[in-house]
């Protein structure tokens, strides 16, 4: 079990079930902490227990519990019949419900759809990852989807080996996908072994709901720039954020990845090809290829991608090409510290005068001089209000450096993240009596500030006009969100800041995450304000 989570504080528990008659049931479920909202009941070979004691042990779930989470059961040995009757038990808090690794393609197509149809309406997240899906045809699906409650908006189909179909089955398949689904996850599925034209098929019967569509770790590199252009050219016009990360997309020539991007939907905002080993491809044609990146894309993900291999000029010719539309570029793990000042100061010229948000942690930046990196900031676009430094091991220079670095950060920005550098940094300007006053929101490690709990009030000091300050988990995300506004208030009030009653956003976030299973709230975040959306989108993932 662990209290604190991997993502905003999720409380998680794991329970090991012993017997199952009622007296024991009911012993095991009283371990249940009061702070457990997620419950783990894997690896409690479930699918060997009668439907009785599969009735009775759901039955036993506490009504507080927000996610259940039933991987290696071996459920596929029960009836359809029986999962529906035990699925039924399962208390309306449950908003989130894992049937990941349980063989759940052993069985037929009709059991699928019993089972399916017993799942509670709460429901909202259904994930039936690494199911060996791929051994019931494709009617069998079909038949099976055509059951998943209408509450579920976010379908999870990792690891199933639907590549393995034919582009027809799949078709028949994705066509009964309930038309509530926004979020559709088809990673890890080697979608590239199906032949083109069939996959192009398939993707125009995905529903046109879909607003989210993760195709990550799909080998798509293995196929030719013309036939990825046929494939993308036929995702539904509807999906605002497509996920092309971990698709070796490195492999395709420039002109071939130009193809390729310019079929992708004029609808698509929100862009990710993190992870393609794009270094393989000359500064040259990685410039072809973003030129060809729909005007319409306005945050653009190209972490993990090594362009750190590349050289100054070659960055700068590959920048250059980004689309203006761009307002938020993410570059995180992409080892740009092997780059001299110089070079990085060429690079950073060149970002577009659009971009207002720039990610550049973990590149390792700290391997240059107080001196190059000076250069380089200064040359930052004075449009950038929020910048990413995370996790560069920044804390590791002098004083001197440091002042000299920060003095040439450009006055445009208000928001900096500096992660869990953030103490030694922060502790070394301030003995150069470094003041940097147009920073009004600080980004830090949550971890780091509570062990330098004391030293939070440093912050004001460097940064005097401090009103807000963001504490970040392991993940990146606010680890405070979800939680009481009034615990929000308590730390910035240790950052110095004066008026630290608990903000109207963090109110409504702390209300999104205690009403999260409601549809109003999971099926409509279009319709919230700006500043909510990318938050509560965060909230309703966990």
């Amino acid at each position: 079990m662990f209290k604190t989570g991997e993502h905003n504080m999720i409380l998680f528990y794991k329970l090991t079930l012993t017997k199952f008659t009622e007296d024991e049931l009911k012993e095991d479920f009283a371990k249940i902490p009061s702070w457990a909202t997620h419950l783990d009941l894997s690896n409690n070979h479930l699918g060997e227990r009668s439907s009785e004691e599969l009735k009775r042990t759901f039955a036993k779930i506490p009504g507080k519990i927000s996610l259940i989470k039933l991987r290696f059961n071996n459920l596929s040995q029960k009836s359809g019949k029986d999962l529906a009757k035990a699925f039924s038990k399962i208390p309306v808090s449950a908003t989130t419900f894992d049937l990941g690794s349980n063989q759940l393609g052993k069985t037929s197509g009709d059991a699928l759809a019993s089972a399916f149809a017993g799942i509670p309406t709460s429901v909202t997240r259904l994930i039936l990852s690494q199911n060996e899906l791929y051994k019931r045809t494709g009617e069998e699906l079909a038949t099976a989807f055509a059951k998943i409650p209408h509450s579920v908006t976010n379908l999870v189909l990792v690891s199933n080996g639907l590549g393995k179909k034919k582009g027809k089955e799949l078709a028949t398949a994705f066509a009964n996908i309930p038309s509530s689904v926004t979020t559709l996850d088809l990673a890890l599925n080697d979608l590239a072994k199906i032949k083109s034209a069939e996959l192009a098929t398939a993707f125009t019967k995905i529903p046109t709901s879909v607003m989210q569509l993760d195709l990550s770790h799909n080998n798509f590199g293995k196929k030719s720039g013309k036939k990825l252009a046929k494939i993308f050219a036929n995702i539904p016009t509807s999906v605002t954020n497509l996920n092309l990360s971990c698709n070796e997309l490195g492999k395709k020539s420039g002109k071939g990845l130009a193809a390729a991007f310019a079929k992708i939907p004029t609808s698509v905002t929100d862009l990710n090809i993190e992870d393609n080993d794009l270094d393989k491809r000359t500064g040259k044609e990685l410039g072809m290829a973003f030129a060809h990146i729909s005007a319409f894309v306005n945050t653009l993900r190209l972490g993990d991608n090594n362009l750190g291999n590349k050289s100054g000029e070659e960055l700068a010719e590959i920048f250059a090409k980004i689309p203006l539309s761009v307002t938020s570029l993410d570059l995180r793990y992409n080892e740009l510290g092997k780059r001299n000042g110089k070079e990085l100061a060429t690079v950073f010229a060149k970002i577009p005068s659009s971009v207002t948000n720039l990610n550049l942690k973990f590149n390792h930046l700290g391997k240059r001089t107080g001196e190059e990196l000076a250069m380089a900031f200064a040359n930052i676009p004075t449009n950038i209000d929020s910048l990413v430094l995370a996790n560069n091991e920044l804390g590791a220079k002098s004083g001197e450096e440091l002042a000299k670095i920060f003095s040439k950060i450009p006055a445009s920005i208000t928001s900096l993240n500096m992660g869990n550098d953030w103490f030694a940094v922060i502790e070394k300007l301030s003995q150069q009596k470094m003041v940097l006053s147009t920073i009004t929101h600080a980004a830090i490690d949550y971890s780091s500030a509570q062990e330098h709990s004391a030293k939070l009030k440093l912050l004001g000091t460097v940064f005097p006009n401090l009103n807000k300050v963001t504490f970040m988990d392991i993940h990146g995300n606010n680890a405070l969100v979800g939680q009481n506004p009034i615990e929000e208030a308590k730390w910035l009030k240790l950052c110095g800041i004066k008026n630290s009653v608990p903000s109207l956003l963090s109110q409504a976030l702390f209300f999104v995450a205690k009403n999260k299973e409601h549809r109003s709230i999971r099926d409509y975040p279009s319709l919230l304000p700006k500043e909510l959306t990318e938050s509560v989108l965060s909230l309703l993932k966990c």
